[in-house]
């Protein structure tokens, strides 16, 4: 608009992919804006007002981008594939910095549930063997005694479960810290 242009086309070598704002942009094929954009060569054909150049940063190719309707001066053509270029490469860093973000947020709420998870198996097991303990210490007849003692050892067994998940869970997650320590071997 501010250059009074009727159509844009913009070519992304990332993407592979063509964008297109007017229909007048149809008057330049893919192959044309793919070619400037691997040439690093401006095309301008001033009679079919055509103007296509290369989209350039850091002297590396990023795509093309192609006038239709006015020619610009050389100039300008160049300082707006290079603002095109600085908004592309922006974009893209905006994006992997929200995806970045995305996966420490996921990291944090697995996390997050796996502590809660913890907590709600570790309580109930806490409060079954303390009243197995409790009541273990008590006369109860051979049979009660038994079905008691079962049930602690099946307690502790589900304790250990609850511990060994919990710490695989850790592990997975990158939570386990390792330490190392020296150690003395003996022959």
């Amino acid at each position: 608009q501010i250059f009074e242009v009727p159509a844009v086309a913009l070519f992304s070598k990332v993407e592979n992919e063509v964008h297109r704002s007017g229909a007048e942009t149809l008057v330049i094929s893919d192959r044309q804006l793919r070619d400037a954009a691997e040439s690093l060569e401006s095309a301008i054909d001033g009679e079919k007002q055509i103007a296509v150049v290369a989209v350039k940063l850091g002297g590396q190719s990023i795509g093309s981008l192609a006038f239709v309707g006015r020619i610009l001066s050389d100039a300008a053509l160049n300082a707006v594939a290079y603002l095109a270029a600085v908004g592309i490469e922006r974009a893209r860093s905006l994006e992997e910095a929200n995806r970045i973000e995305a996966a420490r947020q996921s990291e944090m709420l697995k996390s997050a549930l796996l502590d809660a998870l913890a907590h709600d198996l570790k309580t109930p097991l806490t409060s079954i063997k303390g009243s197995l303990t409790h009541l273990l210490g008590k006369q109860h007849d051979a049979e009660e005694q038994e079905l008691l003692s079962l049930a602690n050892e099946e307690a502790d067994r589900l304790n250990r479960l609850v511990v060994e998940v919990l710490e695989m869970s850790r592990i997975e997650a990158g939570k386990l810290q390792l330490e190392s320590i020296e150690v003395e071997l003996l022959a």
